[in-house]
């Protein structure tokens, strides 16, 4: 071409259709992308997502924040819980050019511990594809989930834990339709604790949380899978708290009971707030009720990635 026809017809040249690289082994690539600000801030505050994506077994982890500046905190606990767990070490990351991710404390903690930091091109987000994709599916089966329940936009984040803990044991395509749980425990994920999101629940109340003749359970809103114990996130209109319980009894068929008093009205912002997403299949939470609900505010430390089936603190042993 000419020179002028070079300056006047200038345009983006075709990206690949499919990937040109696949990690062989977990934590060889880490995919991760920011969505934010949402319209609406959650009960707990924030107002964005981070994604970090293990590009072998397509495993994720959400969290939410606040601001944009918790990101670097946020990826030096995930790096610390997946290498512990795994045995193995991160060695590239991929992003975009956002300032959270070239800051020099970001690049100075790479640089540390020989980390590579792999950079989408400017204004090309394909070049970050997986966690700009992952972003769109939860975000689309978040807002499904919250129409569908009738509840208030501020449980977004309930509703992006949730999503994001059921894809994780969904079969993917690029796995050979595998799930990314069993590619990254190596085994099979027990599906029987599942729950349809928004449905009434009631939650038993302990002897200790009650008198004689006090009534025995709580109708709550089932919201979730509490990311550090083999139980159910309940949330109770009476309150504006997140509960967890152990003892719940299920409403299934019911979806409509419950969720029309919390749709016209913004809960409390002091409920508790998940804000990491475990990984633990809590196969072991019985449909029925017998156990107290404990108020639970979130836990920042909680595991990231958590084999619930392993976990001592229940009673039986063995169980994305």
């Amino acid at each position: 071409h000419c020179e002028a026809c070079a300056i006047a017809k200038s345009h983006k040249t075709t990206l690949p259709s499919a990937a040109t690289f696949r990690a062989s082994r977990t934590l060889e690539l880490i995919h991760s992308d920011i969505c934010g600000p949402m319209q609406t801030a959650t009960i707990g505050g924030a107002r964005y997502m981070v994604t970090f994506i293990d590009d072998h077994s397509r495993l994720a982890v959400v969290k939410l924040l606040k601001n944009k500046h918790e990101v670097m905190q946020h990826f030096v606990d995930f790096k610390a819980q997946v290498e512990n767990a795994t045995g193995n070490r991160i060695i590239m990351f991929r992003s975009d050019n956002g300032g959270e991710y070239c800051s020099h404390q970001f690049e100075d903690y790479f640089a540390k511990h020989g980390i590579i930091h792999q950079l989408s091109t400017p204004y090309t987000p394909a070049q970050n594809g997986v966690a700009e994709r992952f972003n769109r599916t939860i975000i689309e089966s978040a807002r499904t989930l919250l129409h569908d329940a009738k509840l208030h936009n501020s449980f977004w984040g309930e509703a992006v834990a949730t999503a994001v803990y059921l894809k994780n044991r969904t079969p993917h395509r690029a796995l050979q339709q595998q799930s990314p749980y069993f590619l990254w425990f190596g085994r099979q994920p027990d599906l029987r604790h599942l729950r349809v999101f928004g449905c009434p629940a009631f939650a038993h109340i302990n002897d200790v949380g009650r008198q004689k003749l006090d009534p025995k359970g709580k109708k709550c809103i089932f919201v979730g899978y509490s990311a550090t114990q083999k139980a159910y996130r309940l949330y109770d209109p009476t309150t504006g708290k997140i509960i967890v319980s152990r003892d719940v009894t299920f409403r299934e068929h019911r979806l409509s009971d419950t969720n029309m008093q919390v749709s016209s009205a913004k809960p409390s912002s002091d409920t508790a707030e998940l804000h990491i997403v475990s990984n633990s299949n809590s196969c072991n939470m019985p449909t029925a009720a017998t156990d107290e609900s404990i108020i639970k505010h979130a836990n920042r430390h909680a595991p990231f990635i958590n084999d619930a089936e392993n976990n001592s603190s229940d009673s039986d042993t063995k169980e994305e």
